[in-house]
This record gives C-alpha cells, structure tokens and sequence, in this order.
C-alpha cells in the first residue's frame, strides 16, 4: 500500500509572509506616504493659492475638502503605482523595456478607478454630513486654544445623529458646558451678512441659565466662573498683535485657557432660550459672539443647528498657511503654541494654577 507525502518548503511561512508585506507595502504604505507628501508640497496653501485660477480653485478644494482630496489622490497614487508595477514585472518577464510592452490600462482597471473614486466621494459626503467632518479655523477668536489654520475634527454624532438634509436628530443631547462647538455662520442673529465659514465658539450657558459678565469675568446664573491668572500673554498673527493677561477658567470638568484685555468688558445679562445655547470665544476681547448679536442685547445659537462637538485638532496650522503635522490629532489642552515665544513663565503659571483648583466648579441651576 503507497503512501501519498505532501511536503511543504520550510521557507514557505516565510515566503507567505513576504508577500504579504511586499503586498502591504506596495498597496498602502507606499501610496499613503506618496498622497501626504502630495497634500504637504505639492497642493498649495489657501494663502499661496492666490486670487483666481485653476492654482486658486485646486488650494480652496483642499482648504474646504482636504478628505475627499485625499481620498481620490490615495486612489490615483494607489493606481498608478500598481499599473507600473504590473508593467515592470511584465518587462522582466519578457526582457524588454516597459515602454515598448505596449501595455496600456484595460478598459476593467479604468473603470475600476472611476468606480472607487466615484463611491470613496459619496461615502466622503455622507461621512461629513453624518459622521464627522474637517473644520479649519479662519480666525483668532479662540486664541490660545485654537490658532489660525488649525484644522479641526468635529464630532456630528455628538449630540444625536443629524439626518442628511435636515435639522432633525436620532437621539439629540443637550451640549454642555465649556464644550467647543461648530455651527453656521448665519446664526449671529444679528442681521448681518452670513458667514462664509462654519463658527468655532465654546459653550458657556444652556438653556435657561442666565449669562453676565463683569470686568471681563463670565457669570453664569449669579455665579462667577472661577479663574486662575497666569501671567501676560502675546501673540502676533499678520498684522494683528494680540495683548492681554492669559487665565486659567474652571467650567464643570473642563479646564481651558482664556485671554482678557485688561479690566475686561462687561455685558449685562441674557436669558438663554429654551432651544439655543450661549457661545462665547476664548479671546474675550476680540472674540464676536452671543455677547454682541442682536446690536449688543445678547442672543445664543439653535441648538438644532449646530454641527458637532470639536474632539482633537487633526492637524496644526502653520503661519504661512501650511499643515503642522507635529499636532497630529491632538487634544484641545492647555499648550501655548506660539513657536517665537519663551513661554516658560507662562507653563509654570499654568502648572501653579492646576495645583490649586478651585473647591467648586459647577454653576448653580437656573431659576428661569
């Protein structure tokens, strides 16, 4: 009676594992690396994009949609790497030079390509208006939490998840305090002209509470925010020189940096509405907000409007209008970030007003 032996190479685990870190490599490192250093160099800047043109037209896309960009760039690079890489191992088959193989993409790999780009974009849509979006900050209103050309990651689940097309959400939560917010430009009440850029506030008040401020200091239903000085604080952004003390404020569970100018403005009190939420920047004196909509008598946001919750900066702004990618996805903290700044007396405050948290951080309710 025979016996039938299938021996395997010991190298073939090896063999398998080769492949499929050749495949791992050639499939996604090496056209993700490619498509960042794509966005990084060679798409250009808003600033650099200039007043028209298809150079205008290529950087606002990317300023107003760098995901979906990168999306069809990850798919283009992916593509024509691997149609050259098929193409040279053709020539080493046949000994001849890949420009004279003739080879040309199949009409299945076109369309492949336009298949993937064309889903990857409308999944990109729904992802935005659903999920979670990209937000870049266009002003110095959040100063020092924020800076100018941060590009932000906004959380659209956060408070329920809004239907496309419309303002209704599957289970809706409230906002609370000292959370950072988007929302559309239009809802300053004011009667001004809309904003051509979505909003970035934080929250101070919720329905119901009634919102004061007093020499520069936020009170929430009679109830002063409790804040720590640490120090001066300067920052100069284009042309714009920005001076004030910088505080440490204390609101609920969240701890966040403020600058005010010195003796601070007052406001006189709003009572927020049943469906709104009060807003407020980090730069008090700068910073337009509910304070000063409706010609100076105060007004808040809908909350049905608002967008999502500000979760992580996913990338920093440099001052030439280019992507920090030494603040990739980090959170919204207590760090400076003002490169031409010795900012160690101002970190050492910071520390000292940490040490010392105040005993009660919690607004009483509103008896509205």
């Amino acid at each position: 009676m025979s016996h039938l032996t299938t021996l395997r190479s010991p190298d073939a685990p090896l063999d398998a594992i080769k492949r499929t870190a050749s495949r791992f490599f050639w499939s996604l490192l090496l056209p993700l690396g490619v498509t960042l250093v794509a966005l990084r160099g060679a798409i250009p800047s808003r600033m650099e994009g200039g007043p028209g043109g298809l150079r205008s037209l290529v950087a606002r896309f990317a300023d107003e949609s760098p995901l979906i960009l990168g999306i069809f760039l990850f798919i283009a690079v992916s593509e024509t790497i691997g149609y050259w890489r098929d193409r040279l191992g053709a020539t080493s088959r046949t000994g001849k030079p890949a420009f004279e193989t003739g080879a040309r993409p199949s009409g299945r790999r076109v369309a492949r390509v336009v298949a993937a780009v064309a889903v990857a974009a409308v999944l990109a849509l729904g992802f935005r208006s659903s999920v979670a979006e990209l937000h870049r900050v266009v002003s110095v209103s959040m100063l020092p939490t924020l800076n100018v050309g941060d590009r932000l990651l906004v959380d659209k689940l956060a408070y329920g998840l809004k239907l496309p097309l419309s303002n209704h959400r599957i289970g809706a939560k409230l906002p609370r305090r000292g959370e950072v917010i988007v929302f559309p430009g239009a809802e300053n009440r004011d009667g001004a002209a809309a904003a051509p850029k979505p909003i970035v506030k934080r929250v101070l008040g919720l329905p119901g509470d009634y919102i004061s401020f007093q020499l520069g200091h936020a009170i929430v239903n009679n109830w002063i925010v409790p804040t720590c000085d640490a120090g001066p604080f300067a920052a100069v952004m284009g042309k714009l020189t920005i001076r004030g003390r910088l505080a440490v404020e204390f609101l609920e569970d969240k701890v966040y940096l403020t600058v005010t100018t010195p003796g601070g403005a007052s406001f006189p009190g709003y009572r927020v509405l049943p469906d709104e939420v009060f807003v407020i920047g980090d730069d008090r004196g700068i910073s337009s907000d509910s304070r000063v909509w409706n010609s100076g008598r105060g007004g808040g946001v809908r909350i049905a409007a608002i967008e999502g919750r500000v979760t992580r900066i996913l990338a920093g702004g440099r001052r030439d209008g280019r992507i920090d990618l030494h603040h990739l996805l980090s959170p919204l903290g207590l760090e400076i970030r003002e490169p031409d700044v010795d900012l160690h007396k101002s970190e050492t405050f910071i520390s000292n007003c940490l040490q010392t948290p105040p005993v009660s951080t919690w607004p009483p309710a509103s008896n509205g």
